[in-house]
């Protein structure tokens, strides 16, 4: 199945790397090995791909201030990485401000380089409600608020994937959610978020704010099953 490139349903790629790539390290005691640390490069490339504008980005924090002549949508995302790995891989996502006037949304996704595998949570604000999308196909809603979290689990051997929001949880074992079984088989996935609306432009003065999360260091360990790993492979 392919998807359309449609702002209000984005979707992105990005060139892969390897997953076996080693974690970074950072700090730890004297006489002690360093904790390691998960770390993705997010950049705003995948924007011009699909037509929108970067976000502003410092680290695995993206945000913008909607400028006078404001764009339909922006974008953000990190590098693909092969889907194969041991066990389930997570990362989340999380907007921290979310001050919006009109008809906007917020998106997190997984999406493979090709854009046409992907599963995605869109939080829409007029409806106020979280829109549930495999391979760009709505498959239904789920309650939250725009500042809900998203989790996103990848399983490396059958690519199967699930989707984790706040209290809310998504297997291929759910009604009419099948799809997400070996939805990256074979593939490459990505983290990435957009940020817009399916009116004709953001209003001046839009507010937007969120995290990428990728370390089992600041992953929410309680909502995953145990033996749950971060984005680079460490036990979360």
């Amino acid at each position: 199945m392919s998807v359309t490139r449609n702002p209000a349903r984005p979707c992105a790629g990005s060139p892969a790397y390897s997953p076996d790539n080693l974690p970074v390290y950072r700090g730890g005691s004297a006489g002690g090995a360093p904790a390691p640390v998960c770390e993705i490069t997010i950049t705003g490339d995948i924007a011009g791909d699909l037509g929108g504008q970067p976000l502003d980005i410092s680290g695995q924090d993206v945000s913008i201030t909607v400028p006078a002549s404001p764009p339909n949508f922006y974008a953000a995302g990190g590098p693909a990485a092969t889907v194969s790995w041991s066990g389930w891989r997570v990362f989340e996502f999380a907007a921290t401000t979310y001050s919006t006037a009109g008809n906007s949304y917020h998106t997190a996704f997984a999406i493979n380089s090709a854009y046409t595998k992907s599963v995605q949570a869109t939080w829409e604000e007029a409806s106020g409600v979280w829109l549930i999308l495999i391979n760009s196909g709505f498959i239904g809603t789920l309650s939250g608020t725009a500042t809900s979290t998203t989790g996103i689990a990848i399983n490396g051997s059958s690519g199967d994937a699930e989707l984790y929001l706040d209290a809310h949880t998504i297997t291929k074992a759910d009604s009419g959610y099948s799809g997400l079984g070996a939805l990256f088989s074979g593939d490459n996935a990505q983290p990435a978020c957009t940020f817009g609306t399916s009116s004709p432009t953001l209003s001046e003065g839009d507010q937007y704010a969120a995290t990428f999360t990728t370390d089992h260091e600041s992953l929410r360990s309680a909502t995953y099953p145990s033996g749950y790993l971060d984005w680079c492979g460490n036990t979360i």
